[in-house]
Formats: C-alpha cells, structure tokens, sequence
C-alpha cells in the first residue's frame, strides 16, 4: 500500500493544475492539444465514482484516499 504524505500529495495535485492551465493556453494560442483522452476520461470516471462512494458513505477517508492513491501518476 502506497501512501503518500498530505504535502506530496497536494504537490502531485498542483502539478496537474498547471499542466492543465499549459493546455488550455495553447488551445487558446490555436495550438493543437494531444492528450490520452480514453485513459483522462477513465481516469474522470474512476474519481467521479470514488467520490460517490464517499459522499454515500460506501468508503472511510482512508479507503477513499488509498484508492486514489492508486490512480495518481507519480514522476
């Protein structure tokens, strides 16, 4: 099991962030975006998913913050 310290794991967060806001300046620059957009859009469902579960109280805090865990990618 992989757990990740509060401050690494909000680094990992504004690290997407800013990869996001690089891609939607240069879309709007007229740049073309490539992205993996079936594994984003997975990736979107599975967080949308483990959200649901927490809020409905189908997952602890831990369990939630394991699975994500999980799903981020680490560089």
């Amino acid at each position: 099991m992989l757990i990740l310290p509060s401050g690494q794991l909000l680094c990992v967060f504004k690290r997407d962030a800013t990869m996001v806001e690089a891609d939607v300046l240069r879309f709007r620059q007229g740049k073309t975006v490539t992205k993996h957009k079936r594994r984003r859009q997975l990736h979107t469902k599975t967080l949308q998913t483990l959200c649901q579960q927490y809020s409905s109280g189908r997952k602890t805090m831990g369990e939630f913050l394991d699975t994500v865990g999980h799903n981020i990618r680490l560089r």
